[in-house]
C-alpha cells in the first residue's frame, strides 16, 4: 500500500449533503456529516419533532412529515476534514433560498460573507470536475440504500397531479442550454427502453405533434 492510499484511509471523511423537498424537488438545507447519510437524516427528523435547533428547518421536515413523506436527502461531496468547512460554505453559497442558520463552517454562528467572498468561493470550483473514482464511489454508496415499497408509494402518490411551475420549467430550461447528452448515456437510455411499450397517452401526443408539425408545413 502506498503512502498516498494510506493518507485516505487516515483522513476522516465528510460527507457534504442536501435536503429537498420530495414533491417540488426544491433543495433547502445543506450541511455535513461522518456518518451514514441515512442515520444523519434520522437524526434530522428526531430533532424536528423534539429539540427544534433549527425552527425553521424542522417546521418544514415537520410539513412534510405530516404529508406521509420524507425529506430527500443526497450527497453532494466527499471530502476529507481539513477543507469540509470551505466546501460546505461552498455549496450553500450556490443556493438562495436555503434555511441554514449560518452559511456555514463549524464556529461561524452568525457569520455573513460578503458578495465578493461568495463569488470567489464560487469561482475557485468553476471547471471543477469529480474524478471517475469519486464518481464511482458515489454511485456505489447510492446502491446501497434501500428503498421501500412503501416509500415508493408515497412518492408515487405525492406525484400525481403535480405540475411545475413556469419558474421551474424556466430554471430546468435554463439549465440544459447547451447541455449535450454523451453517446454512452444516450445508449443506456436505448437500452432500458427497449421492448417498452408505451402508455396510449404518450402515443396520442406524438401522434398529435406530428399531424401539427404537417399542418405547419403544408400551410
Amino acid at each position: 500500500m502506498n503512502l498516498e492510499m494510506v493518507d485516505i484511509f487516515i483522513m476522516k471523511q465528510i460527507f457534504i449533503y442536501y435536503l429537498k423537498h420530495p414533491i417540488t424537488n426544491e433543495i433547502r438545507y445543506i450541511g455535513k456529516t461522518s456518518k451514514k447519510l441515512k442515520y444523519r437524516l434520522y437524526n434530522h427528523i428526531y430533532n424536528a419533532k423534539h429539540t427544534k435547533h433549527n425552527k425553521h428547518l424542522s417546521n418544514w421536515i415537520l410539513q412534510i412529515l405530516n404529508e406521509g413523506l420524507l425529506p430527500i436527502m443526497d450527497l453532494l461531496e466527499i471530502c476529507d476534514e481539513s477543507i469540509w468547512k470551505e466546501q460546505e460554505q461552498f455549496w450553500i453559497s450556490l443556493y438562495p433560498n436555503l434555511i441554514n442558520l449560518t452559511l456555514g463552517g463549524d464556529g461561524c454562528e452568525g457569520l455573513q460573507h460578503t458578495e465578493e467572498t461568495l463569488l470567489k468561493l464560487r469561482e475557485s470550483r468553476s471547471g471543477f470536475k469529480h474524478t471517475e473514482q469519486f464518481k464511482q464511489d458515489k454511485s456505489d454508496f447510492f446502491k446501497t440504500i434501500i428503498r421501500t415499497d412503501s416509500w415508493k408509494n408515497n412518492i408515487s402518490k405525492s406525484r400525481k397531479g403535480y405540475k411545475p411551475t413556469e419558474a421551474a420549467l424556466k430554471n430546468q430550461s435554463e439549465a440544459h442550454k447547451g447541455y449535450i447528452m454523451p453517446d454512452a448515456q444516450k445508449e443506456k437510455i436505448r437500452a432500458s427502453l427497449k421492448g417498452r411499450k408505451r402508455p396510449q397517452i404518450v402515443i396520442d401526443k406524438i401522434k398529435a405533434t406530428k399531424n401539427k408539425n404537417k399542418d405547419i408545413v403544408e400551410s
